[in-house]
């Protein structure tokens, strides 16, 4: 199918995003470090059935990169999310997020449930099971250090897309040449302060929240590569307890931190089955 590249406008800032596919609408909200393209080894399982409108998030690839850091609060960016709704001509969508983006994800999910008809989510905990990992895991304090580094003045600075590039560990020549252009057109800074702003402290996403958060409404799916680096599996402990519907947990041995990339008929083809048994 032919894909699309639009621009949705929240507040004087541009907010890129790809659509391809015909269907109920899915928003799918990429992490660190990457662009709307994390989701192109998944689209052929959903491109019949749904339209996946592919974000750039702010600072990244086409999209607004603003140096202010506030720029970067994590409500700033769910409203881009909802913005690219909006832009589609919809009320609400299916959102799926991996990483930062599942972070945000949840935070729509939570606090816009109006905005969330399902929801998806690679890799990332509930914020406050994120957030009691944090405190009593000792092995997830370690693997989130990268997040307090990344707060310090001036590590953006010390990033390179070749760095960027070695996270990742991607082995397909195209796919890294396109991920270079889009790091080439990328705000390091603006990688930077989402990680200032909206993870104050090296914790979880708005860490004064409280415990008793809303239930969330929409039905869950949650995927996880056990052999994940940066989220210990069992951050997902207890998820269902902050689930007002139906909540799927799926953990794929083997896989990593990217388990759309490494497994992506398995991620593709569940995603798809899910969705459909709920329409």
């Amino acid at each position: 199918m032919t894909r699309q590249s639009k621009f949705a406008e929240n507040d004087g800032i541009r907010i890129h995003y790809a659509v391809e596919g015909d269907g109920p609408l899915i928003v799918a909200v990429h992490g660190f470090p990457d662009y709307h393209g994390s989701w192109d080894d998944i689209l052929p399982y959903l491109e019949d059935g749904y339209r996946v409108a592919a974000m750039d998030l702010r600072g990244y690839n086409l999209s607004g990169q603003p140096d202010d850091v506030d720029a970067y609060d994590i409500r700033t960016l769910c409203t881009d999310v909802a913005a690219v709704i909006r832009a589609e001509g919809e009320e609400r969508a299916i959102i799926m997020g991996h990483d930062f983006g599942g972070a945000l994800a949840w935070q729509l999910a939570i606090f816009s449930p109006q905005l969330v008809s399902h929801l998806i989510v690679f890799s990332t905990p509930h914020p406050v099971l994120f957030r009691q990992e944090i405190g009593a895991n000792p092995e997830q304090k370690e693997r989130s250090q990268y997040a307090r580094n990344f707060q310090t003045e001036g590590s953006e600075d010390r990033l390179s897309v070749d760095k960027i590039l070695g996270i990742m560990k991607l082995e397909d020549e195209a796919k890294i040449e396109k991920y270079r252009a889009a790091f080439e057109r990328s705000s390091f800074r603006g990688m930077m302060n989402m990680y200032r702003k909206a993870f104050p402290k090296g914790t979880s996403p708005r860490p004064a929240e409280p415990d008793a958060l809303p239930k969330v409404k929409a039905p869950i799916l949650i995927i996880h590569g056990t052999d994940d680096v940066a989220l210990a599996t069992s951050g997902h402990d207890n998820s269902w307890n902050y689930a007002e519907n139906d909540l799927t947990l799926m953990t794929v041995p083997g896989a990593g931190h990217w388990v759309h990339h490494e497994k992506p008929a398995l991620a593709g083809k569940t995603v798809r089955a899910w969705l459909d048994i709920r329409k």
